[in-house]
């Protein structure tokens, strides 16, 4: 876990941040990575972002059906005092941690994007607003997806307050 999480650490570096409901083009010269913005064509980088801001909407508004569909076979997610959580683990303790009273998404933010060839790495911030009015804290989220033989990209690994 150690090992990966050091691997993880290489890839990422901060960049602007986009709105959760939409998913803006994002053109060659907006990314910066150790990889190299080469490592992604501007189509793969659009389909990864799209994956993800479709996946997060989904857990917030509990289409827990969909957020299953964004997964790939044998992913995992690392979640805080869990050990890595596979198949229908993941989506039990997802929906366990979903706030009923979610009332908007004000953010998706601090987005940062590098991959290279089938593998790209994203990482984010979620501004949560419930119905109560109260903001909740932001976690820190990164994504791990893997292009499959279909050409469609899915996630490989989550894992979430993995560091500021």
């Amino acid at each position: 876990m150690r090992k990966i999480l050091q691997v993880f650490v290489c890839l990422i570096l901060v960049s602007g941040s986009q709105s959760i409901m939409t998913a803006p083009a994002i053109a060659a010269g907006d990314l910066t990575s150790p990889l190299g913005v080469e490592g992604l064509d501007v189509g793969d980088a659009e389909a990864v972002q799209d994956v993800v801001t479709d996946w997060a909407n989904a857990w917030v508004n509990g289409e827990m059906d969909k957020w299953d569909s964004y997964w790939a076979p044998n992913s995992v997610m690392y979640a805080p005092n869990h050990p890595p959580l596979t198949d229908g683990e993941k989506r039990a303790l997802a929906d366990k941690l979903r706030p009923t009273d979610i009332a908007n998404i004000t953010s998706f933010e601090n987005l940062a994007l590098a991959g290279r060839d089938d593998l790209a790495v994203v990482t984010f911030q979620l501004g949560i607003i419930l119905t109560s009015g109260k903001t909740l804290p932001s976690d820190n989220y990164m994504v791990v997806l893997r292009k499959q033989d279909d050409d469609a990209w899915k996630i490989q690994a989550f894992m979430y307050n993995a560091g500021s």
